[in-house]
């Protein structure tokens, strides 16, 4: 029997083309079925939920369920697509990749990365620019705008300026682990920095496994290490992963009493993790599972999480493990009856309006951050 982090047989060819095959066909006949039987509202996941948010929600997960099985990924490019100009490349410069970000296998390297609603233009720099790292469990994702333009518009519509979503290098490609991700975090905020963005005008965003990016990034500029970059302004965690070491067994997923009105799956984020994570790391070392590992930040943080998603308990206890601090300054937002992560996939399973109301909920926290420093 397969490990849940060792590739499992139908992840290898000639098994792979045939499970394929396969899960494309019981993806169509399980959608077909519950096409029926969630039009009657007691078998919903959540009695609250409409039909399209039970029938997407159920999906995603068969969908994430059977990409797992086969390790479906998809190379990253840096090259531009359908966003145009919009898509830029940044080459990593200045000597600030110090600490755990000094590697000798891991160096930083050139990314990409996509602006929001438009190019960057002389005098953006007045206004706030949005710095956010995707989710996807460490495997998947561009930060474009086929995947993000919905939730880059709810919260631009609510927040004026720009914003930057980073392709970070991904773990699932075999050669790239921790520290990579977090090298290109820095690599991002240096390049707004030197187009002349000041800090107080930067707002780091991440949702989901991108968040447990940008909360090891935050980690590093509090160190002795990573002192020499200045702080931003605020920072927003959208279903923020904080706990890897629970995560990495997959009952505390799988078995969750909120299993059901999710769609992530623990086998899924096993191996997301265990790609992730260097040899000689540990999942309950700091920048991994930072509800462990609370820290003081000089940055003011706003926290979204899905009331009945599976990190819901854990969000909640990291918010309040962080507000312990002395100096430290968080808000938690609790998105009613919502799955993980709806900044990324709201648009798709149906929860565009809550999306809405917690970009407000952000934009009004920023505003008053804003005034507090101002006084």
């Amino acid at each position: 029997m397969d490990s849940p982090s060792r590739p499992p047989a139908c992840a290898r060819q000639p098994v792979k083309a045939l499970w394929s095959l396969l899960a494309v066909a019981h993806v169509v006949a399980r959608t077909l079925f519950l096409s029926f039987f969630y039009l009657f509202r007691s078998n919903r996941q959540h009695p609250q939920w409409t039909y399209r948010q039970a029938l997407t929600n159920e999906f995603s997960r068969t969908a994430f369920r059977h990409m797992t099985h086969i390790r479906l990924t998809f190379p990253l490019s840096l090259k531009p697509g359908a966003e145009k100009d919009r898509f830029i490349t940044i080459e990593p410069e200045g000597d600030v990749y110090n600490g755990i970000l000094r590697s000798t296998s891991i160096q930083p390297a050139i990314i990409g990365a996509t602006w929001y609603p438009r190019l960057f233009q002389p005098g953006d720099e007045r206004k706030s620019v949005i710095l956010h790292f995707h989710g996807g469990s460490f495997l998947w994702g561009t930060g474009r705008i086929s995947e993000f333009d919905a939730g880059a518009s709810a919260l631009l519509k609510h927040v004026p300026g720009t914003a930057l979503f980073v392709q970070y290098r991904l773990s699932s490609d075999p050669s790239v682990t921790f520290p990579a991700a977090v090298q290109d975090a820095v690599t991002a905020y240096q390049f707004l920095l030197r187009r002349g963005v000041p800090a107080s005008n930067i707002v780091v965003s991440g949702d989901s496994a991108g968040a447990n990016v940008l909360l090891a990034y935050l980690r590093y500029i509090a160190s002795s290490d990573g002192n020499m970059l200045p702080v931003p302004s605020a920072a927003l965690f959208w279903s923020p992963s904080v706990d890897l070491a629970t995560q990495h067994d997959p009952k505390n997923v799988d078995l969750h009493d909120k299993n059901k009105t999710d769609y992530i799956t623990g086998f899924t984020l096993v191996w997301g993790i265990d790609s992730y994570i260097p040899k000689g790391m540990k999942p309950t070392d700091p920048w991994f599972s930072p509800l462990r590992h609370p820290f003081a930040t000089k940055v003011p943080m706003w926290v979204m999480v899905g009331e009945v998603e599976v990190l819901y308990d854990s969000t909640v206890e990291f918010a309040n493990q962080m507000r312990s601090i002395d100096g430290n300054r968080v808000d938690l937002y609790e998105v009613p009856k919502a799955p993980h992560d709806i900044f990324f996939v709201g648009h798709v399973l149906g929860w565009s309006k809550e999306l809405d109301t917690a970009a407000q909920s952000a934009a009004e926290f920023l505003h008053r951050e804003a005034e507090r420093q101002n006084d």
